[in-house]
C-alpha cells in the first residue's frame, strides 16, 4: 500500500488520506486474528552458556560521565566473576544514557544484577534520559533495561516500556505516523501493541520474561 503525501503544515489531511487512514485502522482492528505464527528465540538451558546473539534476554543500560568509564569497566569485569554468564560492552552506542550495555538473561537475574550495580557503584551512574526513557523499563534505581529478541523475524529491535513490539505492529505505527503526524491513534496503537507483545512473551517465556513475582519490578 503506497503511503500518501505528508499532511499540510496545519496538520490537516486530505479526503484521500483520511480514507486510507480509516482503512488501515480497520485492518489493524482485526490484527488479533493475524497473530497466528510468531517465531520465538530460545533461552539458555542449564547445560548451555548464555549467548546474547542467540538467546532472548533482558539487557541493562548504564549512563555515566566519561571520567567514570575506566572505573566502571573494571567493576563490570569484577561483576563477571559473580555472574560468569554476564556480558557487557562499553561505549557501543551513541544514544544518550547508553554508555554501557550489560547483557544478562532472565528478568530475575536482571533485577539482581541491577541491584548489585546500584549498591556497589550506583553513585557513578547518571539518571536515565533520551531513548532509554522511551524504550526501556526501570529495573532498579537509575538502571533501566529492555527485553531483546536477537535477529528476530517476528519482533522489532525496539519497543516501549522494555517490551519489543511485533514487526507487524511497528510497521502499522510507522505508517499511521506518516499519514497523520499528530494523532491520538498512535498512542492507542502503541498501547495495544505493547499489550499484545507482553501477552505473547509472557505466555511463551513465563517467569524468564516477567520475573518470578517480586512486586517491586514485575509488571
Amino acid at each position: 500500500m503506497a503511503i500518501p503525501k505528508q499532511p499540510s503544515p496545519n496538520n490537516e489531511i486530505s479526503a484521500g488520506q483520511k480514507k486510507q487512514l480509516d482503512q488501515r485502522l480497520q485492518e489493524i482492528e482485526k490484527k488479533e486474528a493475524r497473530v497466528t505464527e510468531v517465531i520465538f528465540n530460545p533461552i539458555p538451558t542449564e547445560f548451555e552458556k548464555f549467548n546474547p546473539e542467540l538467546h532472548a534476554h533482558w539487557k541493562l543500560h548504564l549512563g555515566f560521565s566519561p571520567e567514570h568509564e575506566k572505573d566502571i569497566e573494571h567493576r563490570l569485569l569484577s561483576l563477571k566473576k559473580e555472574y560468569p554468564d554476564l556480558d557487557f560492552k562499553m561505549g557501543m552506542s551513541e544514544q544518550e544514557g547508553k554508555d554501557a550495555t550489560v547483557y544478562v538473561g532472565s528478568r530475575d537475574k536482571a533485577y539482581a544484577v541491577a541491584k548489585r550495580i546500584s549498591d556497589t557503584f550506583g553513585h557513578m551512574l547518571n539518571e536515565p534520559k533520551g531513548d532509554v526513557l522511551r524504550d526501556d523499563a526501570q529495573i532498579f534505581g537509575s538502571i533501566w533495561g529492555r527485553f531483546v529478541m536477537p535477529h528476530s523475524k517476528s519482533f522489532h529491535q525496539y519497543g516501549t516500556h522494555g517490551v519489543p513490539l511485533l514487526l507487524d505492529d511497528s510497521s502499522d505505527i510507522f505508517l499511521i505516523r506518516n499519514i497523520e503526524k499528530i494523532s491520538a491513534n498512535i498512542e492507542r496503537l502503541k498501547k495495544e501493541a505493547y499489550t499484545r507483545a507482553y501477552r505473547l512473551l509472557t505466555d511463551y517465556y513465563g517467569a524468564y520474561f516477567t520475573g518470578s513475582g517480586d512486586a517491586t519490578y514485575k509488571k
